[in-house]
């Protein structure tokens, strides 16, 4: 009897059955990645781009202005056992705005040891607030000096020196 091509198992295939039987739980990680990966975007995250001066709203169907995405997670930096994050939500401290603030922490105690406002949002009484937010995007170390590099939203770049805690912007 002659086996075809089709017939034998694949070295992947072959693979994929040696390492499921040494760790039972891979097969369950690999079917779950499979279906994530398989499955079709859900419709909140399909776009298509509206033209607004083709559409009329009623007060009914009026988009509303808030934030639809949350900011993506940041991680912190640490430089010389100090953790260094972006403060998302500032109102939430009753420090007038959210976004444009850095915290550094102890990260052997977790003390928080200072906030310091990088940039000021400025917020127009006429919209809502959370649409205006501008929160930090980007927090890397410098290599060369002992200061922090921070973008934010909109593009803007912003240095902080970790010993004065002077901020510079930074112009392109």
């Amino acid at each position: 009897m002659s086996h075809s091509k089709t017939d034998r198992p694949s070295p992947l295939n072959s693979r994929i059955t040696a390492i499921s039987k040494k760790h039972p739980s891979f097969s369950l990680v690999l079917l779950a990645l499979i279906t994530t990966f398989s499955l079709p975007s859900p419709a909140w995250a399909q776009t298509t781009p509206v033209d607004a001066s083709s559409t009329a709203a009623t007060a009914e169907e009026k988009p509303s202005k808030k934030r639809y995405l949350e900011p993506a997670p940041l991680p912190s930096v640490t430089v010389d056992g100090i953790q260094y994050r972006a403060l998302r939500w500032g109102k939430e401290r009753n420090l007038g705005q959210n976004g444009g603030y850095i915290l550094a922490i102890q990260e052997s105690s977790g003390e928080e040891l200072w906030l310091q406002k990088i940039y000021d949002v400025q917020y127009n009484k006429e919209m809502e607030a959370d649409k205006q937010d501008v929160f930090i995007t980007k927090i890397c170390s410098s290599w060369f000096s002992n200061r922090l590099k921070i973008e934010n939203e909109r593009g803007q770049r912003f240095e902080l020196d970790l010993d004065s805690r002077e901020v510079e912007t930074i112009e392109d």
